[in-house]
């Protein structure tokens, strides 16, 4: 004869009635799961079924429009900040913003105390361009800003998908304009495709492949604020952020960090005939806690380049860095920047006097020797 187990029995310690609901629930969190991704799936596919089915002339003229209305958009160099020591007033920083970000300013605004107290100099802050990402543009803008600004050498901060852009802009400055470039600051920023978190790649590789598609029939869909407003509305959860963000604009972002190639971009530098300027990177102290970047590979491909090029290399980790909120953390960035500005200050002194390496290899912020 069967017998059936109550439901509230204990067996090998375990609540029978409990184990049940437990179940229920995963399979209640699986089915909702289904549903999102089915209407997920759904809405954009209606959303391309709308967009493909207005005018043709209609949709061009909007991208002709908007196109028109961008076409004199530059790249802007913003004053945020004056040195503190007035002995440092020839020298400036910039902050370059990473992903979905078109003016920095506010950021780095945030940022004085702790970037004047890592490496003091007047504080700038990129605002891109509207019509997308040109390293030579920025670096003419920036160069011009230091001409008028009587600035002899600028450093330069990327930050996230940022510090790929920086390091153009950084070759740029050096071997076009001949600007001194004493210290490139990475915060937080990839070094290559891999180590940009898949799950993000997973969120920006379906848009790219969309943009394409309209692209390779003709039509320039990334520059039409008609496809832009459907967007936002359909996602307006997850979009609201971006909205002030034009959409060529995001995709000129992640694609200088799909392509990222650390090495190649650190030898061009290196080809440079002039003084290699400083790699400080920004990590956190909790590198596995990033949801963007895979900070250990970064730094360690950071860390190789650099050696194999001949750079000085130091890493300044911050505690409890939350990626893309750096106004969350100050005092814990102005802690470890005031803690690491000795090192990066010493390493420009070196570099400056006699443009080689420190014999004894790069360092961390805390002091300590990074064996080669």
């Amino acid at each position: 004869m069967r017998h059936e187990r109550p439901d509230n029995t204990m067996v090998d310690g375990i609540d029978h009635a409990l184990a049940v609901d437990e179940h229920d629930q995963t399979r209640r969190a699986l089915r909702d799961y289904r549903y999102r991704r089915i209407g997920t799936v759904a809405t954009k596919a209606l959303y391309s079924l709308y967009v493909a089915s207005l005018p043709l002339q209609v949709l061009q003229a909007d991208i002709t429009a908007t196109k028109l209305d961008i076409s004199d958009s530059t790249p802007v160099i913003h004053t945020i900040a004056e040195a503190r020591d007035e002995i440092n007033d020839d020298t400036a920083t910039v902050f370059i913003d990473g992903f979905a970000s078109k003016d920095g300013s506010w950021t780095t605004s945030k940022m004085v105390e702790p970037l004047q107290a890592l490496n003091d100099s007047d504080i700038w802050a990129l605002e891109y361009s509207l019509d997308g990402i040109s390293a030579k543009e920025i670096a003419e803008q920036i160069a011009n800003k230091a001409s008028t600004d009587g600035v002899s050498s600028v450093s330069l901060y990327g930050y996230s998908i940022g510090g790929m852009v920086t390091l153009e802009v950084a070759h740029e400055l050096m071997s076009t304009h001949k600007l001194a470039v004493p210290t490139i600051f990475l915060d937080h920023a990839p070094a290559d495709k891999n180590s940009i978190r898949q799950t993000m790649r997973d969120q920006g590789t379906p848009a790219l492949e969309v943009i394409s598609w309209f692209n390779s029939i003709g039509i320039e869909i990334e520059y039409s604020s008609i496809a832009r407003s459907v967007i936002n509305q359909l996602f307006a959860d997850n979009m609201s952020h971006l909205n002030g963000t034009p959409t060529n604009l995001m995709r000129d972002q992640y694609l200088f960090g799909m392509n990222a190639n650390t090495d190649e971009a650190l030898k061009h530098i290196s080809e440079v005939d002039t003084t290699i300027p400083n790699v400080v990177y920004i990590t956190s102290s909790d590198p596995s806690s990033d949801y963007m970047i895979d900070l250990k590979r970064s730094v360690e491909l950071y860390r190789e380049s650099t050696k194999k090029y001949g750079f000085l290399f130091s890493v300044v980790a911050v505690d409890d860095a939350i990626h893309s909120r750096l106004d969350l953390t100050i005092d814990q960035y102005n802690t470890a920047f005031t803690e690491a500005a000795p090192i990066v200050q010493r390493q420009q002194e070196v570099a400056y006097a006699n443009g080689d390496e420190l014999s004894d290899g790069s360092q961390d912020a805390s002091g300590k020797k990074n064996k080669k």
